[in-house]
């Protein structure tokens, strides 16, 4: 069975009421910088990691992360799918997004 190398967080991805607001919030309170975004999610530095927030969709309960990207090395993203599948663990199409007994969502970057 392949071997998956966990080597950091990449980010924590959460879900908020209003992305302008808390944008804002992060950024004046906590002193973070905006790395990347759009109107739907924007990425923020926090030292070598990074949070990012996700518009929730009206009426979506807000609390828990939307979901945790796992840091592999590079060029390892298949081969963790792969021993992932080969465990029986459900996992998307696209970003591959699967989750843990909990349901917490988590994809590899």
């Amino acid at each position: 069975m392949s071997k998956i190398t966990i080597t950091g967080i990449n980010h924590v991805a959460l879900w908020v009421k209003d992305l302008k607001r808390s944008v804002k919030w992060y950024k004046e309170t906590l002193e973070m910088e905006e790395s990347h975004g759009d109107d739907r999610h924007v990425f923020l530095k926090a030292g070598n990691q990074v949070v990012a927030l996700f518009q929730a969709p009206e009426g979506r309960e807000i609390g828990g992360p939307h979901h945790i990207a796992l840091e592999l090395p590079d060029g390892q993203k298949g081969q963790a799918l792969e021993a992932l599948r080969a465990r029986g663990i459900e996992v998307s199409e696209g970003r591959g997004h699967f989750q843990d007994p909990d349901g917490h969502s988590f994809h590899f970057a």
